[in-house]
């Protein structure tokens, strides 16, 4: 099994909504006072084996409404770095005056230029769009944070920089960002490596 492989697998694994030693107030930090974020259940029963550090009872989840009616929670705790500079996220889904159901929980992979996978159950090679006006544009676009050029352009010149941020800021994925890229034998230069490891690999 690939070592990309393995990392995936292990974050599929993860319990899915223990994420509750993570303050999503610094990693968010555009999430703002008039933004609705509440718990997934209303309250934490007094019953023994339920963790009410769980995050489905702490305020972590931020409301997302489609033009359908349909309900998006992203819990803002559960972002992570995928293996190949995407991004995965825990997101409740369900349609209006629906009570809590745990299976409508979705594990989703951003790769932050447009499309994501659902890997709730798995790899999934059915890739889907993320237009920026849709849900799961919006959820790009809170969880994808693009570094600035003065992160992204360290310890290169200023043609090198220009050229770099002219590619990243076009937000359009070069053929030749695969896995790989960043070895001597890649046949990338230094360009086309830093452009690569800012905006991930197609496989």
């Amino acid at each position: 099994m690939s070592p990309r492989l393995i990392a995936l697998v292990v974050l599929i694994a993860i319990t899915q909504t223990a994420f509750a030693d993570r303050d999503w107030k610094q990693t968010f930090p555009q999430i703002s006072s008039s933004d609705k974020i509440t718990t997934l259940a209303k309250e934490c029963p007094n019953t023994p084996n339920i963790n009410c550090n769980d995050d489905i009872y702490q305020k972590v989840w931020l409301h997302l409404e489609a033009t359908n009616g349909e309900r998006y929670r992203l819990n803002l705790n559960s972002v992570m770095d995928g293996t190949t500079g995407n991004k995965i996220a825990l997101v409740y889904i369900t349609p209006p005056n629906v009570g809590l159901d745990m299976t409508r929980m979705r594990r989703l992979m951003f790769n932050c230029n447009g499309t994501f996978i659902d890997i709730t159950n798995g790899i999934s090679n059915n890739v889907m769009d993320a237009p920026p006006n849709s849900v799961a544009g919006r959820i790009q676009k809170i969880i994808c944070r693009v570094p600035t050029a003065q992160q992204y352009c360290v310890g290169l010149n200023n043609s090198e920089c220009n050229n770099v941020s002219k590619v990243i800021n076009s937000n359009n994925r070069p053929a030749y960002c695969k896995q790989g890229y960043g070895l001597v034998d890649s046949g990338l230069n230094n360009e086309q490596r830093r452009i690569c490891a800012v905006m991930g690999t197609w496989n």
